[in-house]
């Protein structure tokens, strides 16, 4: 990818290296794509619909990586100024997966989007997202776990300021899926959190009042529905939780 980055540059003639580059449905590269090099002056590099299978980053400049696709090797290392990430895949990825692929800049990260069903596992600990200010995150809310998952990530983001929640899964009983209660863990920064596919699920209800109970200073809570039809649902259901 160096290479390419070099000839992109010469062939335009251009005065300034680049410094943003998007990459869409495209099979021109290897099926290992390597970003590498200490002169790259990239700050953003965006990768959607490739066929690859491993993509790996060593850019001192990058601020910001952008991929979308199916699940693959990523490797990112040596990204000191990396601030903001985001990861949308087609098939489900672990916790575990996911932060291993972070393990080099969790702690600098301020910017973070998951578009990808996360299979949690229970006794996993997630490293600290000490700085981390804005999340996007998909939860599947038919699980015995998503609520653990959920309180694992408040629990990682000290600073969290503005939360995500895209809910997915099926409509069932809550006897059936018998969710898993979680510890609270009180957070004073916390003050947005918008919530997509809402539609009344047992699993919805309980990420909210997590929510509205461990947010002390929460200022709003912005609810989409998955449905028109039901609209007035989640308008009943959740006037019941206002004081």
């Amino acid at each position: 990818m160096a290479k390419e980055i070099i000839a992109l540059e010469q062939r335009f003639n251009l005065k300034t290296p680049l410094k943003k580059i998007i990459i869409t449905k495209t099979n021109s590269f290897d099926n290992n794509v390597r970003v590498v090099g200490p002169a790259l002056a990239l700050k953003y590099l965006e990768i959607r619909n490739c066929r690859i299978e491993s993509i790996e980053i060593s850019s001192a400049n990058l601020v910001s990586f952008t991929y979308a696709g199916d699940w693959i090797r990523l490797f990112l290392w040596n990204v000191p100024r990396l601030a903001e990430v985001s990861l949308a895949c087609d098939s489900r990825a672990s916790t575990v997966a996911v932060f291993s692929t972070l393990h080099f800049c969790h702690s600098q990260l301020e910017v973070l989007t998951l578009k990808t069903s996360l299979i949690h596992k229970e006794n996993y600990t997630f490293p600290g997202l000490e700085i981390l200010k804005h999340l996007e995150v998909k939860i599947a809310t038919d699980e015995d776990c998503c609520l653990l998952q959920l309180a694992s990530f408040i629990k990682a983001s000290p600073e969290l300021q503005k939360l995500v929640l895209e809910l997915t899964g099926a409509v069932r009983p809550e006897h059936e899926i018998g969710i898993k209660e979680a510890a609270n863990c009180s957070r004073n920064s916390l003050r947005v959190v918008e919530v997509r596919a809402y539609c009344g699920r047992p699993g919805d209800l309980k990420l909210i009042m997590y929510l509205i109970k461990n947010a002390v200073k929460l200022e709003k809570i912005v609810v989409h529905p998955k449905e028109v039809r039901a609209v007035d649902f989640a308008r009943r259901q959740l006037k019941r939780l206002s004081p």
